[in-house]
């Protein structure tokens, strides 16, 4: 599980005045609904007590809650997916890659429909592309857009054969 804090903002450019209020806004990422659910209540339970401690109070914007689940590939497709792209890419091509703490809106199709969501290489070295996502440095190059449709095709063709 991983908690981001993205943004602290409280008071102005004075160094001597107290502020009045204070805002941050985190990110949980996480694989298990269960335990993101624990980590929602811990990282409010934080900022209450300390509130409390300190005779303030807090508020917590709607978003607070858990908005999506995780992303987690159903392995049949996984598998159908990568034998469809060995098919028609360079051996090697196709590789796993580790659990990574992503947000991902996907995870809501594949609530209700079993597949598979993949990342499409993008780093190359020579144009500086392929910086982590949700990095200032990020940007991807363009020219594996032909690749993406191309493995999007040949799923969908595989999926349809099945």
């Amino acid at each position: 599980m991983t908690l981001g804090i993205a943004n602290i903002h409280s008071g102005t450019d004075v160094s001597n005045v107290i502020p009045e209020t204070a805002k941050f806004r985190v990110s949980l990422r996480f694989f298990n609904m269960g335990e993101g659910a624990k980590a929602v209540d811990i990282v409010k339970e934080i900022p209450e007590a300390t509130a409390r401690m300190h005779h303030c109070t807090v508020e917590f914007s709607d978003l607070m809650k858990i908005l999506s689940e995780p992303v987690i590939n159903d392995s049949h497709y996984s598998e159908l997916a990568a034998a469809a792209l060995n098919d028609i890419l360079p051996e090697g091509t196709v590789s796993s890659c580790p659990k990574r703490y992503a947000s991902e809106s996907y995870s809501m199709y594949l609530e209700r429909y079993p597949g598979v969501f993949a990342f499409l290489g993008i780093r190359n070295e020579e144009l500086g592309t392929g910086a982590e996502h949700h990095n200032e440095k990020f940007d991807v190059d363009d020219s594996v857009q032909k690749l993406g449709v191309l493995s999007t095709a040949k799923y969908a063709v595989s999926l349809l054969a099945e």
